[in-house]
């Protein structure tokens, strides 16, 4: 039955509902005459654009307010925390709904409030229900507008409309769920959506994916470690008092022993004394999976140059926020087990504060520095690809050689100025390399 004034479709084998029309309230005369004409139980409803867990089918970010977000706060696509909390509340209320009866979704026809309804709805069949993308697009997609799962998301930071090619499809937004899943990224239990939006609110930080680490154990059994690997805001644009002092907790290395324990510089566009050659005895460990991305070259193409706004702490308002770098550093350090930290961002660039970035303080507070900086809005050069990868490879030969007797968890933290552009197109390479079927 098609029904041009309401957007709706029956998801019978997951007993929901979703429909869009209107103000997409419950007494909403469209939606109940398609209940009624299609001859549905509806039990429990939701509101979507009502509900806190959703955001109200709006994005949020911390530090930034909807109006420098531009399109993307009434567009979206939702963050990662927005559809985990959905998630629960869903399946909370499937849980305690009859049988017989269906869940209400609605929402109204506002282009946001469509395309981020159906995309927690197919995350959650993604996440809750083990469900491949391809199936979850046959059962969302509302048969009068079938073309509704290609819809791009628009570009973030611009207050006029802007959609670009570029931009993520709806149908591309549930893959990278499916891909999340399938490699195990998402710790639900560990870190739910309301526990990843305070971290995002106190450290403007979010774990992105996990990489496992076999290494043979004393005993016999192999030890099966785990690096997650976090995105971040330059970390003297989150803390409170951004003045610091070097505290001398470790003997700065010398120079042979740096990609080891100290910090590594790239500079570009010049190639950094301490960009590491291929072929090189600190080359030996690497896979040959990182290899074949190093020799492929960049990943990306020329970007034009970023808008990103200005970080406003204000908008957190978050009591949690970590008074000084100390206090950043002992967070990664004893929460994280962080063990490099990866900076994308120059340390002078507009919209830091005056004394501008950290410096080495990572460093001498026994946390390894890798500073591999590069214009913001710019694909990243080959010789920044190159060290990052060989660093991180070399990262985890070591690791997997300690002798701990027991399993660890160990992070990996990138950043760039914002934590959006140059930080995620890093993380997005080492995704590609360290995990090469998500490339198929």
């Amino acid at each position: 039955m098609q029904d041009p004034a309401v957007l709706w479709r029956h998801i019978a084998s997951e007993r929901l509902l979703w429909a869009a029309s209107g103000d997409g309230s419950h007494s909403d005369k469209e939606i109940q005459r398609v209940i009624q004409n299609a001859n549905i139980a509806v039990g429990e409803c939701l509101y979507l654009e009502t509900l806190e867990c959703t955001g109200c089918l709006q994005l949020r970010l911390p530090f930034f307010s909807a109006q420098k977000l531009g399109t993307a706060a009434e567009y979206g696509p939702l963050g990662v925390d927005a559809v985990l909390d959905f998630c629960d509340k869903l399946s909370e209320t499937l849980n305690k709904t009859s049988t017989l009866s269906n869940v209400g979704l609605y929402c109204s026809q506002r282009g946001g409030a469509v395309l981020n309804s159906l995309l927690l709805i197919g995350s959650f069949l993604i996440l809750e229900r083990n469900m491949c993308t391809a199936d979850v697009v046959q059962l969302i997609r509302p048969q009068s507008q079938p073309d509704i799962m290609e819809q791009k998301f628009p570009r973030p930071w611009c207050s006029k409309n802007a959609w670009s090619q570029d931009a993520l499809s709806l149908r591309e937004c549930l893959q990278g769920f499916e891909v999340a899943v399938a490699n195990n990224w998402l710790h639900r239990k560990s870190l739910n959506g309301s526990s990843r939006r305070k971290v995002a609110m106190a450290y403007d930080a979010m774990p992105i994916f996990t990489v496992k680490l076999v290494r043979d154990s004393i005993e016999g059994g192999p030890y099966k470690d785990h690096v997650t690997f976090w995105i971040a805001a330059d970390p003297i644009t989150t803390v409170v008092d951004t003045s610091y002092e070097l505290d001398d907790v470790l003997t700065v290395p010398s120079s042979s022993s740096a990609s080891t324990h100290g910090s590594t510089s790239c500079q570009t566009p010049k190639k950094g004394s301490n960009t590491p050659q291929r072929g090189s005895k600190r080359d030996a460990g690497m896979t040959s999976r990182i290899r074949r991305v190093i020799s492929n070259g960049s990943l990306f193409k020329p970007t034009a140059q970023s808008t990103d706004p200005k970080k406003d702490v204000t908008q957190a308002n978050s009591v949690d926020r970590p008074q000084a770098l100390k206090d950043f550093a002992n967070w990664l350090k004893n929460d994280l087990g962080c063990v490099m930290v990866v900076r994308a961002n120059f340390d002078d660039e507009p919209n830091l504060p005056p004394e501008g970035s950290y410096g080495n303080f990572f460093h001498h507070q026994g946390i390894q520095q890798v500073d591999i900086p590069f214009p913001d809005g710019t694909a990243p050069p080959q010789s920044v690809v190159q060290t990052l990868l060989v660093e991180v490879s070399l990262l985890l030969d070591r690791l997997k050689g300690k002798s701990i007797r027991k399993p660890c968890n160990y992070a990996v933290l990138v950043h760039c100025k914002s934590g959006f552009g140059r930080s995620m197109s890093l993380l997005c390479m080492l995704a590609v390399a360290l995990f090469p079927d998500i490339a198929h």
